[in-house]
């Protein structure tokens, strides 16, 4: 415990908490560095790679000066799970932001390495989980792509294939 390695969640204390429509939990970790704001990337990974996960949140949060909030979410049954990657900034603080966005793109590329793929990307991480695909699956979604939206209308910027 004095580590911070481990410790104890008390699901009965925390259950109003956990079980709050919307959770504010997430709103009040935002404004930790006053200013209120904070990026995420939640990869789906497989359970096994728990620790590994754990250990470099903390560690990118050391390396980048920043404040940090994780969690995972069980997925079907537990075969795999979602790490959710968070890390907290003030808007007034240009170097914070920054320092938030390298540990940031630097916990996705953890994640590709890892196996993993972020859940929800942002444009930067389509674009690194399109740099590590497959050729022919790159081709694959661009002709999916121009077949279904061939106008460019659709959700433009997202997914783009160049």
């Amino acid at each position: 415990m004095d580590s911070k390695d481990g410790g104890f969640m008390s699901v009965q204390y925390m259950k109003e908490m956990l079980l709050e429509m919307p959770q504010r939990g997430i709103a009040d970790f935002a404004d930790v560095p006053k200013g209120g704001g904070f990026e995420y990337s939640g990869p789906i990974t497989i359970l096994s790679h728990f620790p590994r996960y754990a250990a470099k949140v903390v560690e990118l949060a050391a390396k980048y000066d920043v404040l940090y909030a994780s969690s995972a979410r069980l997925i079907s049954g537990g075969h795999c799970m979602m790490f959710s990657i968070s890390f907290a900034f003030n808007r007034n603080d240009p170097a914070m932001m920054t320092r938030v966005k390298h540990a940031l793109d630097e916990a996705t590329a953890f994640a590709l390495e890892m196996g993993g793929i972020p859940w929800k990307p942002n444009f930067m991480e389509q674009k690194m989980i399109m740099e590590k695909m497959d050729p022919a699956a790159r081709k694959l979604l661009q002709m999916i792509k121009k077949n279904l939206d061939p106008q460019g209308i659709m959700n433009p910027g997202n997914w783009e294939v160049n």
